[in-house]
């Protein structure tokens, strides 16, 4: 009856052991699920940061650095008095916004000229709203040319 007593706790210890790695290797797998979701989030919202900055830089060329003509191109709004700064809002699903109460990404082009170069040149910062940091830069410059 002692050796039948003991061979129960024996499984019973080993069933144990099982289930506690059993545990262990499903908490390690949740954490590579988890850190899969929030590497695949930060690329999409880099990937779409990146397409946002090219394409201001586009427009910044072919309207010839004119902010003014860029809005009426892109739909966005032009702040400051000295009409320098272009900014676009754009919600959760990187659509368009027009209300920066929905918006939860910025990008914010800062116009300037160097005088000594006759260059203009765009500052290009794409912004997450929600958490308040900088996601990624451009810098473009523009020489224009007078026509012949």
């Amino acid at each position: 009856m002692n050796s039948n007593s003991s061979k129960t706790s024996l499984f019973l210890m080993e069933l144990i052991l099982s289930i506690l790695f059993f545990c262990l290797a499903a908490a390690v797998c949740v954490q590579m699920f988890v850190k899969s979701h929030t590497l695949s989030r930060t690329s999409l919202i880099t990937n779409h940061s990146i397409v946002w900055s090219e394409s201001l830089a586009d427009t910044f060329y072919a309207c010839d650095g004119d902010l003014e003509e860029m809005t009426g191109i892109l739909n966005s709004s032009i702040l400051s008095s000295n009409k320098d700064i272009i900014e676009m809002y754009y919600n959760d699903s990187f659509e368009p916004t027009d209300s920066q109460i929905k918006a939860s990404y910025l990008v914010r082009g800062q116009c300037s000229e160097l005088e000594d170069l006759g260059l203009i040149k765009l500052d290009i910062t794409c912004i997450d709203l929600d958490y308040d940091e900088q996601i990624y830069t451009l810098s473009v410059k523009y020489f224009p040319q007078e026509d012949r």
